[in-house]
């Protein structure tokens, strides 16, 4: 089954980005980076959410190039949710290498360093 993206998942406060950055795990793709942080503070009996928060500063070029690789970013997140522990906060953060990928590869690249986060939780944890 095909899961939206839907209003509830996005990160929109940049106190909520901060708190993903200072305290979650960082993993360097290349063409952007990803910090997953796994929620404790989670309502009991609430369906559990996965949300994400992206970044693509001037540096990624123009706007419609950061656009595009905002909406590729999304994208990527909305098709492989499940390969994320439940309620967790993702930043991904897009470089200017990006438009170097299609989304194939950059899709690959996103599972790896999901597996990668979840390794380094599981043996931290």
């Amino acid at each position: 089954m095909r899961q939206r993206f839907t209003a509830r998942q996005h990160i929109r406060r940049s106190a909520e980005f901060a708190v993903v950055r200072a305290n979650g795990r960082r993993v360097d793709c290349g063409a952007f980076i990803l910090q997953l942080l796994v929620r404790a503070d989670v309502e009991e009996g609430s369906p559990p959410h996965r949300r994400l928060g992206v970044i693509a500063s001037k540096r990624v070029g123009p706007a419609v190039v950061r656009n595009r690789a905002k909406r590729l970013l999304r994208e990527i997140f909305r098709l492989n949710q499940e390969s994320l522990p439940k309620n967790c906060d993702v930043v991904l953060v897009a470089r200017a290498s990006m438009d170097r990928y299609g989304f194939d590869e950059l899709q690959k690249k996103y599972l790896n360093a999901c597996q990668r986060a979840a390794k380094v939780r599981r043996t931290h944890s």
